[in-house]
Protein backbone atom coordinates (compact mmCIF):
# COMPACT_ATOMS: atom_id res chain seq x y z
CA UNK A 1 0.00 0.00 0.00
CA UNK A 2 1.60 3.15 -1.16
CA UNK A 3 -0.46 5.06 -2.80
CA UNK A 4 -3.30 7.64 -2.00
CA UNK A 5 -6.51 7.51 -3.78
CA UNK A 6 -9.56 9.78 -4.40
CA UNK A 7 -13.11 9.66 -6.07
CA UNK A 8 -16.74 9.83 -5.52
CA UNK A 9 -19.83 8.86 -5.07
CA UNK A 10 -22.43 9.69 -7.70
CA UNK A 11 -26.15 10.98 -6.43
CA UNK A 12 -28.92 8.60 -6.73
CA UNK A 13 -30.93 10.67 -8.72
CA UNK A 14 -28.58 11.63 -11.32
CA UNK A 15 -26.99 7.73 -12.11
CA UNK A 16 -29.98 7.78 -15.24
CA UNK A 17 -28.87 10.54 -16.93
CA UNK A 18 -27.41 9.70 -20.39
CA UNK A 19 -25.74 12.95 -19.79
CA UNK A 20 -24.24 12.22 -16.77
CA UNK A 21 -19.90 12.49 -16.86
CA UNK A 22 -17.32 12.30 -14.77
CA UNK A 23 -16.49 15.32 -12.33
CA UNK A 24 -13.41 17.23 -13.02
CA UNK A 25 -10.98 18.44 -10.35
CA UNK A 26 -7.82 19.74 -9.28
CA UNK A 27 -5.50 18.26 -6.56
CA UNK A 28 -3.18 20.26 -3.89
CA UNK A 29 -0.90 18.66 -2.01
CA UNK A 30 1.16 20.02 0.32
CA UNK A 31 4.01 17.51 2.18
CA UNK A 32 5.59 18.70 4.92
CA UNK A 33 7.63 17.67 8.00
CA UNK A 34 7.09 19.78 11.43
CA UNK A 35 10.48 19.50 12.31
CA UNK A 36 11.63 21.94 9.75
CA UNK A 37 9.77 24.65 11.82
CA UNK A 38 12.70 23.75 14.23
CA UNK A 39 10.42 22.35 16.41
CA UNK A 40 11.13 18.43 17.97
CA UNK A 41 7.86 16.84 16.52
CA UNK A 42 8.21 13.94 14.33
CA UNK A 43 4.48 14.53 12.70
CA UNK A 44 4.36 14.79 9.15
CA UNK A 45 1.87 17.03 8.06
CA UNK A 46 -0.05 16.77 4.50
CA UNK A 47 -2.71 18.47 2.98
CA UNK A 48 -4.88 17.68 0.81
CA UNK A 49 -6.88 20.37 -1.25
CA UNK A 50 -9.66 19.32 -3.99
CA UNK A 51 -11.48 21.69 -6.37
CA UNK A 52 -14.17 20.14 -7.62
CA UNK A 53 -15.75 21.43 -10.65
CA UNK A 54 -19.55 20.60 -10.48
CA UNK A 55 -20.93 19.23 -6.74
CA UNK A 56 -24.47 19.02 -8.54
CA UNK A 57 -24.07 15.08 -9.20
CA UNK A 58 -21.47 14.47 -5.65
CA UNK A 59 -23.20 12.44 -3.06
CA UNK A 60 -19.77 12.06 -1.55
CA UNK A 61 -15.75 12.21 -1.58
CA UNK A 62 -13.49 9.51 -0.89
CA UNK A 63 -10.01 9.65 0.27
CA UNK A 64 -7.80 7.00 0.76
CA UNK A 65 -4.61 7.15 3.14
CA UNK A 66 -2.04 4.52 2.98
CA UNK A 67 -1.33 4.38 6.52
CA UNK A 68 -3.84 3.84 9.50
CA UNK A 69 -5.19 7.09 11.51
CA UNK A 70 -7.19 8.47 13.50
CA UNK A 71 -10.58 11.11 12.85
CA UNK A 72 -8.73 13.41 15.58
CA UNK A 73 -4.91 13.44 13.14
CA UNK A 74 -7.52 14.94 10.34
CA UNK A 75 -7.89 19.06 10.70
CA UNK A 76 -10.27 21.29 8.56
CA UNK A 77 -8.78 23.87 6.81
CA UNK A 78 -11.28 25.63 5.15
CA UNK A 79 -12.28 27.35 8.15
CA UNK A 80 -8.50 28.28 8.64
CA UNK A 81 -9.02 29.99 5.10
CA UNK A 82 -12.33 31.73 5.87
CA UNK A 83 -10.93 33.35 8.85
CA UNK A 84 -7.49 34.40 7.66
CA UNK A 85 -8.77 35.26 3.39
CA UNK A 86 -5.08 36.53 2.90
CA UNK A 87 -4.05 32.41 1.88
CA UNK A 88 -6.50 32.47 -0.88
CA UNK A 89 -4.14 34.48 -2.59
CA UNK A 90 -1.61 32.15 -1.36
CA UNK A 91 -2.95 28.68 -1.86
CA UNK A 92 -4.09 29.98 -6.06
CA UNK A 93 -1.70 32.36 -6.43
CA UNK A 94 -3.78 34.80 -7.76
CA UNK A 95 -5.23 37.93 -7.06
CA UNK A 96 -9.04 36.79 -6.12
CA UNK A 97 -12.14 38.88 -5.38
CA UNK A 98 -13.51 37.16 -1.84
CA UNK A 99 -16.97 37.98 -1.16
CA UNK A 100 -18.70 36.68 2.61
CA UNK A 101 -20.57 34.21 2.90
CA UNK A 102 -21.95 32.27 5.28
CA UNK A 103 -19.71 31.09 8.37
CA UNK A 104 -19.21 27.79 6.43
CA UNK A 105 -19.19 29.52 2.89
CA UNK A 106 -16.51 32.25 1.30
CA UNK A 107 -17.18 33.10 -2.14
CA UNK A 108 -14.05 33.38 -4.78
CA UNK A 109 -14.95 35.47 -7.86
CA UNK A 110 -13.08 34.24 -10.61
CA UNK A 111 -14.21 35.38 -13.53
CA UNK A 112 -11.48 33.30 -15.96
CA UNK A 113 -12.57 29.69 -14.76
CA UNK A 114 -16.06 30.17 -12.57
CA UNK A 115 -16.54 31.29 -9.20
CA UNK A 116 -16.35 29.03 -6.34
CA UNK A 117 -17.22 28.40 -2.91
CA UNK A 118 -14.32 27.69 -0.30
CA UNK A 119 -16.12 24.95 2.31
CA UNK A 120 -15.57 24.60 6.22
CA UNK A 121 -16.23 21.07 6.90
CA UNK A 122 -17.45 19.96 10.53
CA UNK A 123 -15.08 16.70 10.71
CA UNK A 124 -16.73 15.09 13.25
CA UNK A 125 -20.27 15.43 11.35
CA UNK A 126 -19.11 15.51 7.98
CA UNK A 127 -16.05 13.05 7.47
CA UNK A 128 -16.92 8.86 7.91
CA UNK A 129 -13.34 7.17 8.46
CA UNK A 130 -12.89 3.40 8.03
CA UNK A 131 -9.32 1.41 8.92
CA UNK A 132 -9.25 -0.43 5.48
CA UNK A 133 -5.37 -1.12 5.66
CA UNK A 134 -5.12 1.98 5.40
CA UNK A 135 -7.38 4.78 6.27
CA UNK A 136 -10.52 5.14 4.42
CA UNK A 137 -12.12 8.74 4.47
CA UNK A 138 -15.93 9.72 2.94
CA UNK A 139 -16.67 13.10 2.99
CA UNK A 140 -20.74 13.51 3.13
CA UNK A 141 -21.71 16.38 0.54
CA UNK A 142 -25.11 15.29 -0.19
CA UNK A 143 -26.89 18.29 0.98
CA UNK A 144 -24.15 20.63 0.54
CA UNK A 145 -25.43 23.06 -2.15
CA UNK A 146 -29.02 23.24 0.11
CA UNK A 147 -29.37 25.76 3.14
CA UNK A 148 -28.33 29.14 3.55
CA UNK A 149 -27.03 31.49 1.35
CA UNK A 150 -25.77 34.55 3.42
CA UNK A 151 -28.15 36.93 1.21
CA UNK A 152 -27.03 35.24 -2.22
CA UNK A 153 -29.84 33.72 -4.52
CA UNK A 154 -27.96 31.10 -5.84
CA UNK A 155 -24.34 30.22 -5.27
CA UNK A 156 -22.12 27.93 -7.80
CA UNK A 157 -21.46 24.27 -7.69
CA UNK A 158 -17.65 24.58 -8.03
CA UNK A 159 -16.25 23.81 -4.70
CA UNK A 160 -12.87 23.92 -3.23
CA UNK A 161 -12.33 21.62 -0.15
CA UNK A 162 -8.99 21.20 2.15
CA UNK A 163 -7.72 18.55 4.95
CA UNK A 164 -4.76 18.12 6.93
CA UNK A 165 -3.65 14.81 7.71
CA UNK A 166 -1.33 14.47 10.61
CA UNK A 167 0.93 11.24 10.78
CA UNK A 168 3.81 10.02 13.12
CA UNK A 169 7.12 10.20 10.69
CA UNK A 170 7.56 6.30 11.79
CA UNK A 171 4.02 5.71 10.04
CA UNK A 172 5.45 7.04 6.77
CA UNK A 173 8.09 4.69 5.62
CA UNK A 174 5.98 3.66 2.57
CA UNK A 175 6.88 7.43 1.15
CA UNK A 176 10.14 8.55 3.24
CA UNK A 177 13.09 6.34 2.60
CA UNK A 178 17.04 7.59 3.73
CA UNK A 179 19.25 6.44 1.30
CA UNK A 180 22.71 5.00 2.72
CA UNK A 181 25.97 5.70 1.57
CA UNK A 182 27.22 2.80 -0.63
CA UNK A 183 30.73 4.25 -1.27
CA UNK A 184 33.42 5.16 1.66
CA UNK A 185 34.18 8.47 -0.44
CA UNK A 186 30.63 9.78 -0.51
CA UNK A 187 29.84 12.63 1.68
CA UNK A 188 29.25 11.65 5.39
CA UNK A 189 27.85 14.65 5.68
CA UNK A 190 25.30 14.52 3.11
CA UNK A 191 21.94 12.61 3.78
CA UNK A 192 20.09 11.86 0.97
CA UNK A 193 15.97 11.06 1.50
CA UNK A 194 13.25 9.75 -1.12
CA UNK A 195 10.32 11.11 -1.03
CA UNK A 196 7.42 8.70 -2.89
CA UNK A 197 4.17 10.34 -3.24
CA UNK A 198 1.26 8.10 -5.59
CA UNK A 199 -2.29 9.46 -6.36
CA UNK A 200 -4.49 6.98 -7.96
CA UNK A 201 -2.48 4.18 -8.48
CA UNK A 202 -4.08 1.74 -7.90
CA UNK A 203 -1.72 -1.36 -8.05
CA UNK A 204 0.03 0.16 -5.07
CA UNK A 205 -3.37 -0.64 -3.30
CA UNK A 206 -5.30 -2.97 -1.91
CA UNK A 207 -8.03 -5.26 -2.93
CA UNK A 208 -10.59 -3.63 -0.85
CA UNK A 209 -9.82 0.00 -1.90
CA UNK A 210 -9.22 -1.24 -6.07
CA UNK A 211 -12.90 -2.71 -5.61
CA UNK A 212 -14.15 0.41 -3.70
CA UNK A 213 -12.92 2.58 -6.77
CA UNK A 214 -13.90 0.90 -9.83
CA UNK A 215 -17.62 0.53 -7.98
CA UNK A 216 -17.20 4.50 -7.72
CA UNK A 217 -16.99 7.79 -10.34
CA UNK A 218 -13.82 8.74 -10.91
CA UNK A 219 -12.63 12.45 -11.01
CA UNK A 220 -11.23 13.64 -14.25
CA UNK A 221 -8.02 15.26 -12.65
CA UNK A 222 -7.21 17.95 -14.87
CA UNK A 223 -3.56 18.97 -12.77
CA UNK A 224 -1.87 17.82 -9.53
CA UNK A 225 -0.30 20.61 -7.97
CA UNK A 226 2.25 19.20 -5.62
CA UNK A 227 4.12 21.16 -2.78
CA UNK A 228 7.32 20.06 -1.08
CA UNK A 229 8.23 22.28 2.07
CA UNK A 230 11.84 21.48 3.08
CA UNK A 231 14.76 23.45 4.34
CA UNK A 232 16.02 26.21 2.49
CA UNK A 233 19.67 24.24 2.43
CA UNK A 234 18.13 21.36 1.03
CA UNK A 235 18.60 20.25 -2.78
CA UNK A 236 16.10 18.70 -5.09
CA UNK A 237 16.95 15.97 -7.36
CA UNK A 238 13.59 15.23 -9.21
CA UNK A 239 12.73 11.72 -11.46
CA UNK A 240 9.51 11.49 -13.13
CA UNK A 241 7.45 13.36 -15.02
CA UNK A 242 7.82 16.90 -16.28
CA UNK A 243 7.43 19.45 -13.07
CA UNK A 244 6.11 22.87 -13.96
CA UNK A 245 6.38 25.66 -11.37
CA UNK A 246 4.98 29.02 -10.87
CA UNK A 247 6.31 31.54 -8.81
CA UNK A 248 4.15 33.77 -6.27
CA UNK A 249 3.65 36.66 -7.64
Amino acid sequence: MRSFAVWYKEKEQTKSLEASKDVKAKVHINLWEQNICKNENSLVHIDIGLMVDDMSTVAGIYIYCPVVIELSAVKDLGQTIIDNQKLVGAIFNENYQIHSGTARRLLIIDSARGDFIIYNLDVVNDIQIKDKEGTLLYIKTEDILNGDYGGHDKLPSRYYFRLRISVERNKLDMMFRTQKNISPFQDAFITTQVIDFRLNNLRSCNQFIRDEFAKGRHFIIEAVHYLLLRKATDVFIHQGEQVSSVLAR
